[in-house]
């Protein structure tokens, strides 16, 4: 039995609305003149947009969250909640540690030989990529739709917005 069309748009488009790793909480909200974003940004949290992230080894965040990029944990960094890319890819690098999930809206989540995952890996709209000695002690889960993925991709984007997101710091 294959999902709805509507049922995969409403959990696509409910998604980025329930988002929330750790400290770092994303606020999606549509203004008269369209979409607009606000993104609160705790001091351990890092957060980046039409860009890719990394995070580089001896490096500890909380939480991680890219729109429009990829994120890249490299060797040797560690972070302690979740790690998410709307319209991205989540790449954990050998000797990366990632505490809680990798999530990936409209891209994949690989974890390279010898990465580590303690909560889930979930790729909607792409793959979940487990390579030789990786451990993920959750769940894997990927939803690539009969519809395609450039379909799901185009339903991811036009659920989030594509201006720049105001950004401020909890802090």
């Amino acid at each position: 039995m294959r999902p709805s069309f509507s049922f995969i748009s409403a959990v696509l488009l409910a998604l980025p609305l329930a988002a929330r790793a750790g400290d770092l909480d994303v606020d999606i909200d549509t203004g008269k003149d369209g979409k607009e974003c606000k993104v609160t940004v705790g001091r351990h949290d890092r957060f980046a947009q039409k860009q890719n992230l990394v995070i580089k080894s001896g490096e500890r965040v909380e939480s991680a969250l890219v729109m429009d990029g990829d994120i890249v944990i490299q060797k040797g960094a560690k972070v302690t909640e979740d790690v998410v890319a709307v319209r991205g890819n989540v790449v954990i690098e050998e000797g990366a540690e990632v505490k809680g999930d990798a999530v990936a809206v409209g891209g994949d989540v690989t974890l390279k030989d010898g990465a580590e995952v303690d909560g889930d890996a979930v790729a909607l709209g792409g793959e979940v990529e487990v390579k030789g000695k990786a451990r993920l002690r959750g769940e894997r889960t990927s939803m690539s739709l009969v519809l395609g993925d450039d379909l799901v991709k185009k339903i991811v984007g036009n659920a989030l917005p594509s201006g720049q997101c105001t950004v401020k710091s909890k802090d």
